[in-house]
């Protein structure tokens, strides 16, 4: 077993070398030997079947990459746990991305200005606010209706929704985030149908 390290650490230290000197052929072996184990590592931290996961698999692989090319990875044996911990963060970070651009979408459609004197204003204020309305109403589950129309709507607290619905606050944030992501689904059917 000590061997087995022991030969690791010289490949992986060669590999390393080659690659820091400019070598194309260890960057194709460096790509060849870890392009399987990175997917596989990603498959674990994404949803299943998640169309990104060769985007960033090779997103990860390429920034190491350019981090062997620069001779920023000193410690060639640590190569594995490193290419595993970016691959986790860049598949956090995706679906971070993804949470912020759906609550931005979602907030878009309820940040609306307070309506002021301007009769264009108000008018505008209010077909935004029954359009609102009207999208939440078309979700399936009344508990998700529920949820956004006191939240957004009715611009209930968390505390004051947590308990009318009878939901933990920990589980507030899944109920929440679920029916936003249903309503984000209505959202994008209604822009494809325009």
């Amino acid at each position: 077993m000590a061997g087995d390290v022991g030969d690791l650490a010289g490949i992986l230290e060669s590999l390393v070398g080659r690659i820091a000197r400019g070598e194309l052929r260890a960057e194709d072996e460096f790509m060849a030997r870890y392009q399987v184990t990175a997917r596989a590592i990603a498959q674990r931290h994404c949803r299943r079947f998640e169309a990104q996961v060769d985007d960033i698999v090779q997103d990860v692989l390429t920034a190491i990459l350019r981090k062997l090319r620069a001779g920023a990875i000193d410690n060639p044996i640590a190569l594995p746990h490193y290419l595993q911990q970016a691959l986790k963060n860049a598949c956090l970070a995706f679906y971070q991305q993804q949470s912020n651009e759906r609550r931005e979408d979602v907030s878009a459609l309820d940040a609306t200005p307070a309506p002021r004197s301007d009769p264009v204003d108000l008018m505008e204020y209010q077909q935004r606010q029954r359009m609102v309305r009207a999208l939440v109403e078309e979700l399936p589950q009344p508990r998700d209706r529920e949820i956004l129309r006191r939240f957004y709507i009715h611009e209930e607290s968390r505390d004051d929704i947590c308990r009318a619905l009878d939901i933990d606050e920990h589980h507030f944030r899944r109920v929440m985030s679920r029916a936003r992501q249903r309503l984000r689904e209505v959202v994008e059917e209604r822009r494809g149908q325009l």
